[in-house]
């Protein structure tokens, strides 16, 4: 179940809970999803980028982007990556790859 993760993480959250809506909680919310990526836990990361996308529609990251990839090559849930791919928002980098992706 648990173990132990890096202390940023545990800082992030914090900020995350204590400000969320916060331009610091945007990028805490995009660090802690990336450090989720680096300790493979997939499903969090996936979750939190999601989260990312959801509370900050205007994003400066590409939350939902990273959401759509994880789930559709690392969790393997097509549902889920569609959903994501759909939210991909028109300023992203990445807008037409997720077009021709929910086809």
């Amino acid at each position: 179940a648990g173990g132990s993760v890096p202390s940023a993480l545990i800082t992030w959250r914090q900020i995350i809970d204590r400000h969320p809506d916060s331009p610091e909680a945007e990028s805490a919310l995009w660090n802690l999803a990336r450090g989720y990526e680096e300790l493979r836990r997939y499903d969090f990361a996936a979750q939190t980028y999601a989260l990312l996308g959801t509370r900050f529609p205007n994003p400066k990251y590409d939350a939902w982007w990273r959401a759509a990839e994880i789930y559709d090559k690392r969790l393997r849930n097509r549902e889920a990556a569609q959903n994501a791919y759909a939210r991909v928002p028109s300023t992203s980098r990445n807008y037409n790859e997720a077009q021709k992706r929910l086809k």
